[in-house]
């Protein structure tokens, strides 16, 4: 391997989780090698790089059976004595090489158009994302990559559902996706990783799947049957049921809800018909305990430091602490509250416990240890889910736009100290009254803000803890949020100086790895062969289209793409040759601003559109961008280029089209 001249780089990261200072970077590149080897077979791939007394050794192993797939691996250490170095914060992107005059850049310059951002300039592969995937109201579910610097909006893909969405789970190792369709009795299951419907499976008339959660350690899913009143067992990966535990004797159970017992294999399943908490032993999948509960339940729990199961009955208001071992259930304590609670949230370590009641607009806090309510606060407007941060716990209020905080280390001596503040623009009038049963806040990957989605607005806001206002929103496309979920895919510290990450490869070929680190400084730019998809059956490289014509009258902007060869499995699908779904993205010179439309299908592999640009604004500065499902266009591959500089002719394209 040999150096390539480069400067300097500087601000450093570790993936999503310190993506807000990437803006940062860009002061100390320092040096690129490129280098790695490639035998038949797909055995992993490997490259080294050293700089400033720092180490880099690069791996990509296969994983699994589908070509594409890999794990990678970047181990940091002193190139002296090999020691690992903890507290780096790594960030890195893969783009194939498809010509020699990409290696012509020097390594920052590509390192500085990927931190840039812009979806124009995204790599193949990003080791550093993060997504956002909402659950809509429309059976929907949007994609949404907050790193790709467009003002407003960033949805890269959108996956259509034959039902509405219930509750919904997320395998990180396999990145499947598994969503619950209570009415139309199925269970939906989404790869992340390509952004597409794997599949749905039937669960059987009448079986109304609701809660799902993941075995404790394993790859299965188990899904709540309320009208059948057993758990179906679920392997993701194969979208094959591998049987079902029964609940009790009642057919309909009433919501069932599900908690896992970290480093056990065991799951309890609550149920509200008859009321009662069910042992399941996931490995043998069979119950092995039931315990009796006061009254219907509407949440479950794990706290680590009391090392019990908490089940919250809504009704009673009660707190069941109940003791989980080989033989069964036992309750051990119960705190005893107002009817109407909702939800609970674990503080910490699990000592503390918080409780929102929708009916009398409060908020209390239990000590476990103690077995009381230690202290209680007014939460206006139904508050209901809980979520929790390294620092606050926030409430959300289903008929208003606000988020209460608690601070937790006010929690943890005992007091609630309450901090109202206001997301979205929603009046109270206009907020649905319906409560989800999944969350529509998660925690931000940096654990010092969140993402919440407020269906009324159809947005998504960004809130840093220590402002009093949103710091920044996201557009739904005028999709109602049901749920919102955060899907880390950046790279993970697994030992001190190694981080991992899942790599799915679009195709075959010679892949620029780079790679930075702020302190130690570090840039490197290495060289590996991948295998790819076959390219008969790849999925992530559909047939490109073509931009044949565009004209701008004022700030109106017409323009027509052409599918000149379309693939072979689509070639003889009438319904493909007019697909309705083909969506075109606009997005101005360094995400200036972005517009999005449907385009409307003229005769067969032939689409076309309009629509208003911002006031001034010049189309052939813009990017267009293609989405489509039913032609395996997404956003993030489907780039057109610039308009002004695709060499459409309109006179001829148009004459051409017409006599076709």
């Amino acid at each position: 391997m040999s150096p390539l001249p480069s400067t300097s780089s500087h601000a450093p990261r570790s993936g999503a989780r310190a993506w807000g200072r990437a803006c940062g970077w860009i002061a100390a590149l320092s040096i690129a090698v490129c280098g790695g080897a490639w035998a038949a077979e797909a055995p992993p791939a490997t490259a080294r790089a050293e700089q400033g007394g720092l180490a880099l050794q690069l791996s990509l192993q296969p994983a699994g059976k589908e070509p594409g797939r890999y794990l990678a691996r970047l181990s940091f250490s002193d190139a002296g004595s090999g020691a690992p170095l903890p507290g780096l914060q790594p960030a890195a992107w893969m783009q194939q090489l498809r010509s020699p005059a990409q290696l012509e850049l020097p390594c920052e310059d590509r390192a500085r158009r990927f931190v840039a951002g812009s979806l124009g300039s995204r790599a193949d592969v990003d080791l550093n994302t993060y997504h956002l995937v909402s659950l809509n109201q429309d059976r929907t579910l949007h994609f949404i990559n907050p790193q790709v610097r467009i003002r407003n909006s960033r949805m890269e893909a959108t996956v259509q559902l034959s039902g509405d969405g219930f509750d919904w789970v997320h395998d990180a190792d396999t990145h499947q996706l598994a969503v619950t369709l209570r009415d139309a009795g199925r269970l939906a299951v989404v790869d992340t990783l390509t952004q597409r419907l794997a599949g749905e499976m039937d669960l059987g008339p009448g079986s109304r799947p609701t809660r799902v959660a993941l075995d404790p350690g394993g790859r299965r899913a188990w899904v709540g049957l309320d009208g059948a009143g057993a758990l179906a067992v679920v392997d993701l990966a194969k979208r094959r049921e591998l049987g079902r535990v029964p609940l009790g004797s009642a057919r309909n159970t009433g919501a069932i809800t599900l908690a896992a017992v970290p480093g056990r294999p065991w799951l309890v399943a609550a149920t509200a018909q008859p009321p009662a908490a069910v042992l399941i032993d996931t490995d043998k999948a069979r119950a092995i305990g039931r315990l009796s509960l006061p009254a219907g339940p509407v949440a479950v729990a794990w706290s680590p430091a009391a090392e019990r199961v908490l089940v919250l009955s809504g009704q009673t208001g009660v707190v069941s602490q109940i003791a989980v071992s080989p033989t069964g259930l036992q309750l051990d304590g119960q705190v005893v509250l107002e009817p109407g609670a909702l939800a609970l949230a674990v503080v910490g370590e699990g000592r503390h416990v918080l409780v929102s009641n929708v009916q009398r607009h409060e908020i209390s806090l239990i000590d476990l240890a103690r077995g009381v309510r230690t202290d209680r606060a007014k939460v206006p407007d139904w508050p209901d889910h809980i979520i929790t941060t390294r620092d606050f716990a926030y409430v959300r209020s289903q008929a208003s736009n606000n988020v209460t905080l608690f601070a937790l280390d006010a929690a943890r001596g005992g007091r609630l100290q309450a901090l109202a503040v206001p997301l979205g623009r929603a009046s109270a009038s206009e907020m649905p009254k319906a409560i989800n049963v999944a969350p529509l806040m998660v925690p931000a990957p940096d654990g010092h803000g969140i993402w919440a989605a407020v269906a009324a607005d159809a947005q998504i806001y960004r809130y840093n803890e220590g402002l009093m206002v949103p710091s920044g929103s996201l557009d739904n496309y005028r999709r109602n949020p049901r749920a919102l979920m955060l899907i880390d895919e950046s790279l993970r510290e697994v030992a001190h100086g190694r981080f991992e990450g899942p790599v799915r490869v679009p195709r075959s070929g010679r892949y620029d790895v780079v790679v930075l680190n702020s302190s130690p400084s570090f840039t490197g730019c290495l060289g590996v062969t991948l295998q790819g998809p076959p390219e008969s059956t790849e999925p992530d490289a559909p047939a490109p289209p073509r931009l044949v014509r565009w004209s701008q009258d004022g700030r109106e902007v017409r323009f027509a793409v052409q599918l000149e060869q379309p693939p072979a499995d689509l070639a003889r699908d009438p319904i493909a040759a007019q697909a309705p779904d083909v969506q075109a993205l606009l997005v101005g010179p360094h995400g200036s601003w972005q517009k999005r439309t449907r385009m409307m299908p003229a005769s067969r592999w032939h689409w076309e559109a309009q629509l208003q640009l911002p006031q001034g604004v010049n189309a052939s500065d813009a990017q267009l961008l293609l989405q489509s499902q039913r032609l395996g266009w997404a956003f993030a591959s489907t780039r057109l280029g610039t308009l002004g500089t695709n060499g459409a002719t309109p006179a001829q394209e148009v004459k051409r089209h017409e006599a076709r």
